[in-house]
């Protein structure tokens, strides 16, 4: 059955909440996170006062269903994706050596066992439901509240096939900028004595993993030390070590000393910000769209007063759904038909063609933390108060004005790769030895 307890304490973090109290740091790294902006719904979602009523009636329909049976494996993967599973696997394999692992999705455990228990669920969720959604009328992301109503459910059905499974001693946990990864993990503690190691994804963690509970960390990119020397990001532990970025496996082996680039070759990498706005994807603080148009703009005139600059489009994996012939519409529309330019990665990842152009260009995609990674020349235009740290290496590689970019693209082109990470002190961004 569903434990009340788990059904209590959600009312107390939304009575925390509301008095912004936290009484120890652990309550205020579940709290925060836990009342953050949530990837699972749209934008518009996000302000639908009625989206806690709405949520629960799909909470309803949730299947009945046994609970899910893991391998006899000692170390478990959680993630939210439930088409990670290989990915995952891989990449720790890679990096840990260690080849053995149990696989479970967040999905999995949105289920009942019993006609009964769904039941007994709904009838002791439904003061929650009144509650939640009263205070939704008064909270920024509503959605995120509506969340609140599965998580009984959810955690419940974790501790249950944890504590089934003795022989584990360990979690990888990835995705952890979903909202409910916090609470999840102190519940993991409350309950069983297994160690939560989590990933933090390629991407800065002030925007989506500024509180961090867990007992090990797990960073991605370099630029994430300097996030945590900072200060800005609370953590509770001290143990943070260094991986590489998340499919960094697949193409890592590709770049070594010899790598090299062809000369006077520019790579715009999109964010696929039009699709996002297309699909009505979560707003991230900052117009995407109108941002990487900015960009594009400035390689538009520097492409029309430089002849021997070559163009290329890489795009996002977002993207490639659309053809190719749309696509080259698509960016002809902004940069005119007298700026050529091909698209490079129709039918190959981004990644496992960094040494096919010589400076990558972004408004501010995790692909370009990739390549810091690989030991290829980027640059960047944020346009963000959160990003970068100004005493972090990568302010040296931020423009600020479309001027600025231009004049550092401009510089980086004339620069070699060795200068280039000497000049900006990027050396440490990159795994591999970079040569005169």
């Amino acid at each position: 059955m569903i434990p009340f307890k788990y059904l209590l304490k959600l009312v107390i973090y939304i009575i925390f909440k509301i008095l912004n109290f936290y009484p120890t740091k652990s309550h205020l790294i579940v709290i925060s996170h836990l009342f953050g902006k949530s990837f699972k719904f749209t934008e518009k979602s996000t302000s639908d006062r009625l989206i806690v009523i709405k949520y629960f009636l799909k909470i309803l329909k949730f299947p009945v269903k046994p609970s899910e049976i893991l391998k006899n494996n000692k170390v478990l993967i959680f993630d939210n994706n439930p088409d990670s599973q290989t990915n995952r696997i891989e990449f720790l394999s890679f990096y840990t050596k260690y080849k053995y692992y149990s696989f479970l999705n967040y999905s999995n455990l949105c289920h009942y066992n019993s006609n009964l228990e769904k039941l007994i669920f709904n009838i002791l969720s439904f003061p929650l439901v009144i509650i939640i959604f009263i205070v939704s009328q008064f909270f920024k992301y509503r959605s995120s509240l509506a969340l609140l109503l599965e998580y009984p459910l959810v955690v419940s059905r974790l501790i249950k096939i944890l504590k089934n499974n003795s022989q584990l001693s360990k979690i990888f946990y990835f995705s952890i900028y979903e909202t409910e990864s916090n609470f999840l993990t102190k519940e993991i503690h409350n309950n069983t004595n297994l160690d939560v190691v989590k990933i933090s994804s390629d991407t800065p963690l002030i925007f989506w993993n500024k509180f961090i509970l867990c007992d090990k960390l797990l960073l991605c990119n370099h630029y994430q030390y300097d996030e945590i020397k900072s200060g800005k990001i609370i953590i509770k532990n001290n143990n943070i070590d260094f991986l590489g970025p998340e499919n960094s496996h697949l193409y890592k082996n590709l770049y070594n000393e010899s790598s090299t680039t062809p000369l006077k070759s520019i790579g715009f990498y999109s964010t696929a910000s039009w699709v996002r706005d297309k699909n009505d994807s979560i707003f991230q603080g900052v117009d995407f769209a109108k941002m990487e148009t900015r960009v594009l703009k400035v390689l538009k005139s520097l492409c029309s007063n430089n002849k021997t600059i070559d163009l290329y489009i890489k795009l996002h994996p977002r993207e490639k759904s659309y053809k190719i012939e749309y696509l080259v519409n698509h960016y002809k529309l902004i940069l005119g038909e007298e700026v050529p330019f091909k698209i490079l990665n129709y039918n190959n990842s981004s990644a496992d063609i960094f040494d096919k152009i010589d400076l990558g260009v972004s408004f501010n995609s995790s692909i370009i933390q990739e390549r810091l990674y690989c030991g290829f020349k980027s640059v960047l235009y944020p346009n963000n108060p959160k990003f970068p740290l100004n005493n972090s290496p990568l302010k040296n590689i931020c423009a600020s004005s479309s001027k600025e970019l231009k004049n550092l693209i401009l510089e980086s082109l004339n620069l070699s790769t060795y200068e280039f990470f000497k000049r900006h002190n990027l050396f440490p961004y990159s795994f591999r030895k970079i040569i005169l």
